[in-house]
C-alpha cells in the first residue's frame, strides 16, 4: 500500500508529540496521540509510546493496530473514546465535567482499570482539528 508524504509526515509528527509527553512529564506512562477523519471519524494513524512503571528510561513504542485498525472508527467500549455522533460536544458520561472558566478544550476520564496494564489509568481527550478547517 503507498503512503502519502502528507500520512508519513503525520506520523512522524505524532510519534514526537507522544513520545515527548512521556519525556516531559515522569509520572505520565503511556501517550497515544490518534489521527482521525473528521468527517467520518475513521482512524487514519496512530502512535503510541509507554514506559514500563516510574522508572527512569527510554520509553518503547507500542503498536495500535493491535487495539485499533485504521480505517475503522476505535469501539466505543473504550473508555478514553466517544464517538462526536453520539455524544454532541463530547459532554459523555465518560468524561469528567470541565470546571468553569478553563482555556484548556479537552476533558478527563474517570479512572478506569485496564486489565491488560493491571493498573488504573485515567486518560485526557483532546480534539485538534486541521489547521484551516472547522473540524
Amino acid at each position: 500500500m503507498k503512503r502519502c508524504l502528507m500520512c508519513i509526515s503525520m506520523s512522524g509528527l505524532q510519534g514526537a508529540i507522544s513520545k515527548n509527553l512521556l519525556v516531559s512529564d515522569q509520572s505520565v506512562l503511556s501517550a497515544r496521540v490518534l489521527t482521525m477523519n473528521a468527517t467520518t471519524g475513521t482512524l487514519i494513524n496512530c502512535a503510541w509510546w509507554q514506559r514500563q512503571g516510574l522508572e527512569v528510561g527510554e520509553p518503547h513504542k507500542l503498536r495500535c493496530d493491535e487495539y485499533l485498525e485504521t480505517g475503522r472508527r476505535p469501539g466505543t467500549e473504550y473508555p478514553w473514546y466517544e464517538d462526536a455522533d453520539s455524544s454532541p460536544g463530547l459532554r459523555s458520561p465518560k468524561f469528567m465535567e470541565s470546571l468553569p472558566n478553563v482555556s484548556y478544550r479537552g476533558w478527563w476520564t474517570y479512572p478506569y482499570y485496564s486489565c491488560k496494564s493491571r493498573r488504573w489509568l485515567i486518560s485526557y481527550s483532546v480534539p485538534i482539528p486541521p489547521p484551516g478547517r472547522g473540524g
